[in-house]
C-alpha cells in the first residue's frame, strides 16, 4: 500500500502558515475569536495552525491514537500504526487498519482540503452518535452520507450569510502583499465558507455560535402545535356536576371617580356541590368576561347582556340574575375555563376579601391588555389541557362557512321566535273563544233551570261550561310556556358578536399564513437565482427548500396556526350548540312538555267526566223510554179486556 507523507507535512507544504496558536479552543463551549492576518488561501486563514488543529481533531476521531513523537518515524507510526502485532484485545476493540485509513483519507479530502473547520465537523458527528468523533464507530458508507449532509449544511449557511449581510467578497485589488493573479482569482472565487468575512477575518465571535453552527436539528413538520399546558384546579374535578344559583339581587352604593357615588347591582353566587357562596357586583362579572377573552383568545366566551342604563326594578334584577346564571353555567362546561385561577377565586373568595380581589382583577386585566392584542392572537397565547394540539384539518371545518351559518342561524331563530309569538296570539284568541262558549253554555243552563229543565240537562251544561273554561286556561298557559321557551333563543342570538370575533381571528391567522408564504416564495426565488442557470436543473426543489430552514419553519408554523383556528371555529360553534345552549333549551322544553302534558291530563279527565255523565243520562233516558212504552202497552191491554 502506498504510504503518504504525514498530514502535518502536507499542511505545512500547502499552506506555509506560521504557528500562531489554535483558532478554536476545544476546552470551551464557544469558539474564541483569534486575529489572523489576511492570507491568500481562505482555508489556511480559517484553520490557523493546521498542525495543532489536525492533532486536536485526530485525537478526537482517531479512536485513541498514540502519543505524538518528535521524529518522523514516530510520526509515521502515529499516522499509520505501529508495525508491532496487535494483541487480540486490540484487534477486537479497534477498527480495521485499511478501513480506518480510508475513512481518514475521506475526511482529509472532503473536509480539510475544502477548508471546513475540523471542530465543526466533529461537533456535527457527535449530534448523530454519542461517540461521533470516533471514526472506528462509523461505517464507510455512513461516513460518506454524513459528510455530504455536512457539506449541504455548510453551503446553506453560506447562502444565508450572504443574504443577511448582502455582502460579496471584496476585490483583491488594493490588498497588500498580493499579486495581480491572486487578486483576480479571489475576485472570481465565491466564498465557500460562511465563517470568512471581510479581509479574510473569521466572523466567529462569542455569543454568535447559534447563528454560525450548522442547522443540526431541522424543524420537523407534524400534525401538532406546541401550546401552553394548563394546570388542573379544584373546579376541573367536578366541572360536569357543578351548578350555580344566582339570586338575592340588591342595589348598593359605590364611590367612583372623584368620590362620585354610583349604584351597583350586587348578587349572591352559590356554587354546588362545593358549597361556595360569594357576593359580586355587576361590574365584577363583566370584568371576569374580559379576562377570559384575553386569557383564552381561541375559545368562545359566553355572552352577557348589555349594561342597563335605566333604573333597575325588581323584575329587571331577577331577569339579570337568570342571565348571569346562564353565563356561569356555560363557562363551567369548558374545562379550560375552569383552570383559570382568577375564575376559581372569583367564585370562592368571601365578601370581606372582595375589594382586594377586585384590585387583583384590575391588575390582571392591565397586564393582559398590555401584552396581548385581542383581535390578533399569537401562538404562545394559545393553551390547552395538553402540551400539544392537533393541527390536522378537519373536513367539516374546511367546508364550514361561519358567516353563512350566522346569517342562517339568526334568521332561523328569529323565525322561530315569530312563530312562538303567533302561537301565543292564536292561543289567546282560542282562549277568548272558549270563554265565550263557556258563557253561552252558562246562559243555556240558566234558561233550562228557569224553564224547569231536567237535572241531567243542567249537569250536562255545567260540565260543558267547566270543560271549555279549563281548556281556555290551559291553552293560554301553554302559549305563555312556549313563548318562554322561545325566549331562550334570544340568548343564543347574543352569541353572534363572539362568533364574529372568532371569525376575525381566523382571518388574521389566514393573513399571517399568506405573508409567510409570500416571504418564503421570494426567498426561494432569490436562492434559485444565486444558484445560476447551470445549477438550477441539477438541484431539486426539496434541496432549495432545505437551504431556507428559518423561512420553512415560519411557513409551517403559520400553516399550523391557520389550520388550528380553522378547526377551532368549527369546534367552538359545535360547543356553543351542544354544550352551551342545548342544555338550557332542553330544560325549557322539558318544562313546556310537563305543562303541556299536565294540561292534556286535566282536559282528558274533564272530558271523560263529561262523557260519563252524558252516557249515564243516555242510559237513564233509554230506561225511561222503555218503562214508558211498557206502561203504555199494559194500559192498551187493559182497555181491550174491558
Amino acid at each position: 500500500m502506498e504510504r503518504h507523507p504525514p498530514l502535518e507535512q502536507q499542511f505545512a507544504q500547502n499552506n506555509q502558515v506560521p504557528n500562531e496558536g489554535n483558532l478554536f479552543d476545544m476546552d470551551q463551549d464557544v469558539f474564541q475569536y483569534a486575529q489572523v492576518q489576511p492570507h491568500a488561501n481562505p482555508s489556511a486563514a480559517l484553520i490557523g495552525d493546521p498542525l495543532g488543529e489536525w492533532e486536536a481533531f485526530r485525537d478526537q476521531i482517531g479512536g485513541g491514537a498514540q502519543e505524538h513523537a518528535a521524529d518522523k518515524q514516530a510520526n509515521d507510526d502515529w499516522e499509520y500504526g505501529s508495525e508491532e502485532e496487535d494483541t487480540p484485545e486490540q484487534k477486537q476493540d479497534g477498527a480495521d487498519e485499511s478501513d480506518l485509513e480510508q475513512k481518514e483519507a475521506l475526511v482529509r479530502k472532503e473536509i480539510l482540503e475544502n477548508g471546513h473547520a475540523p471542530q465543526d465537523f466533529d461537533y456535527y458527528l457527535q449530534k448523530f452518535k454519542g461517540e461521533g468523533g470516533d471514526l472506528s464507530k462509523w461505517g464507510l458508507k455512513e461516513l460518506r452520507a454524513a459528510i455530504l449532509e455536512f457539506q449541504d449544511h455548510q453551503f446553506a449557511q453560506m447562502l444565508q450569510q450572504q443574504e443577511r449581510d448582502d455582502y460579496v467578497t471584496p476585490q483583491a485589488a488594493g490588498q497588500k502583499n498580493k499579486g495581480k493573479q491572486a487578486a483576480a482569482e479571489e475576485q472570481k472565487a465565491p466564498v465557500m465558507n460562511p465563517l470568512i468575512a471581510k479581509g479574510g477575518h473569521p466572523v466567529i465571535m462569542e455569543h454568535k455560535v447559534p447563528d454560525i453552527l450548522p442547522f443540526l436539528k431541522p424543524y420537523e413538520h407534524g400534525p401538532f402545535l406546541q401550546v401552553t399546558q394548563l394546570k388542573q384546579s379544584i373546579l376541573n374535578k367536578h366541572s360536569r356536576q357543578i351548578t350555580f344559583k344566582v339570586g338575592n339581587p340588591k342595589m348598593i352604593e359605590q364611590s367612583g371617580f372623584l368620590f362620585i357615588k354610583t349604584n351597583q347591582l350586587m348578587v349572591t353566587i352559590q356554587t354546588f356541590p362545593v358549597k361556595w357562596e360569594c357576593l359580586r357586583t355587576e361590574n365584577d362579572v363583566y370584568q371576569l368576561r374580559r379576562l377570559l377573552q384575553l386569557q383564552f383568545p381561541h375559545l368562545l366566551v359566553p355572552p352577557l347582556p348589555a349594561k342597563q342604563e335605566t333604573k333597575y326594578t325588581q323584575r329587571s334584577m331577577s331577569k339579570r340574575c337568570i342571565k348571569f346564571q346562564r353565563f356561569f353555567s356555560s363557562i363551567v362546561r369548558n374545562e379550560q375555563f375552569c383552570t383559570y385561577q382568577i375564575f376559581v377565586e372569583f367564585l370562592m373568595l368571601k365578601h370581606k376579601e372582595m375589594k382586594t380581589f377586585t384590585e387583583k382583577m384590575k391588575q390582571e386585566e392591565a397586564n393582559l391588555s398590555r401584552n396581548r392584542n385581542l383581535g390578533k392572537p399569537d401562538i404562545p397565547e394559545l393553551s390547552s389541557m395538553y402540551e400539544k394540539v392537533s393541527t390536522k384539518l378537519q373536513a367539516e371545518a374546511v367546508a364550514f362557512d361561519l358567516p353563512q351559518f350566522i346569517e342562517r342561524y339568526e334568521s332561523l331563530c328569529k323565525s322561530v321566535i315569530e312563530d312562538g309569538q303567533q302561537i301565543k296570539e292564536k292561543s289567546n284568541m282560542l282562549h277568548s273563544t272558549y270563554l265565550k262558549f263557556q258563557e253561552i253554555l252558562m246562559r243555556i243552563s240558566q234558561f233550562h233551570s228557569e224553564e224547569g229543565g231536567s237535572i241531567d240537562q243542567l249537569e250536562s251544561f255545567a260540565h260543558l261550561s267547566k270543560v271549555f273554561g279549563t281548556d281556555a286556561f290551559i291553552i293560554e298557559q301553554q302559549g305563555e310556556s312556549f313563548l318562554k321557551a322561545m325566549k331562550y333563543l334570544k340568548y343564543n342570538i347574543s352569541y353572534t358578536p363572539s362568533l364574529k370575533d372568532m371569525q376575525l381571528k381566523a382571518e388574521f391567522a389566514k393573513q399571517r399564513f399568506l405573508r409567510a408564504e409570500k416571504t418564503f416564495l421570494q426567498k426561494r426565488e432569490k436562492v434559485v437565482g444565486q444558484l445560476g442557470a447551470q445549477n438550477q436543473s441539477q438541484v431539486s426543489q426539496a434541496v432549495v427548500d432545505s437551504l431556507l430552514p428559518t423561512e420553512t419553519k415560519e411557513l409551517e408554523k403559520a400553516t399550523q396556526f391557520m389550520n388550528f383556528f380553522t378547526n377551532q371555529v368549527f369546534n367552538e360553534v359545535q360547543r356553543m350548540q351542544f354544550q352551551m345552549e342545548l342544555p338550557g333549551m332542553l330544560a325549557n322544553f322539558t318544562e313546556l312538555t310537563k305543562e303541556y302534558t299536565q294540561g292534556l291530563n286535566q282536559r282528558n279527565m274533564q272530558w271523560s267526566g263529561m262523557l260519563n255523565t252524558m252516557s249515564k243520562q243516555d242510559q237513564n233516558a233509554q230506561n225511561g223510554v222503555g218503562a214508558a212504552r211498557q206502561g203504555a202497552g199494559y194500559s192498551n191491554i187493559m182497555k181491550q179486556n174491558k
